[in-house]
């Protein structure tokens, strides 16, 4: 994780619209609660907040801020939930790159915007091998969270 090499895929369409995606390495967390993982966070934390800036300073590098930006991905930000339906229980470090991401690229997190959700990330839902079980939310992926 804190040596990794990610990247960022991008497209400029001929609409003149810009679209970014990227991956970056998980927090900590993923890597348990032993010595070893208590040893090596900072330098996981050190290399996330590295991609996180890579990625923003490649957006301003592609576009300027009067064009349209779609950004994409998985940021890692250990939103979490107790069960689908519950409210999300939101990081710090996800609230800041989320404020960070509209003062510095005026981007705004698009699920609020479309759900008027207050504060950002208030209305992400889980994802992940979501099914859409009957009475659980619609059909499946129909929750998809994005910044853009």
């Amino acid at each position: 994780c804190f040596g990794s090499n990610r990247g960022i895929l991008y497209a400029r369409l001929s609409t003149g619209v810009h679209i970014f995606t990227c991956h970056i390495s998980p927090t900590p967390a993923v890597c348990g609660d032993g010595v070893f993982a208590r040893a090596i966070a900072p330098l996981i934390e050190g290399a996330r907040a590295r991609q996180l800036n890579d990625f923003m300073d490649f957006v301003e590098s592609k576009s300027a801020p009067e064009e349209p930006v779609v950004v994409a991905g998985d940021f890692n930000l250990n939103v979490g939930f107790a069960a689908f339906h519950a409210e999300p229980q939101i990081p710090e470090e996800a609230r800041a790159f989320v404020r960070e991401m509209e003062d510095r690229l005026s981007l705004v997190e698009a699920t609020t915007s479309i759900r008027g959700a207050s504060p950002p990330l208030q209305s992400c839902r889980p994802t992940f091998a979501y099914v859409g079980a009957d009475g659980e939310g619609g059909p499946p992926e129909c929750h998809l969270t994005t910044s853009g």
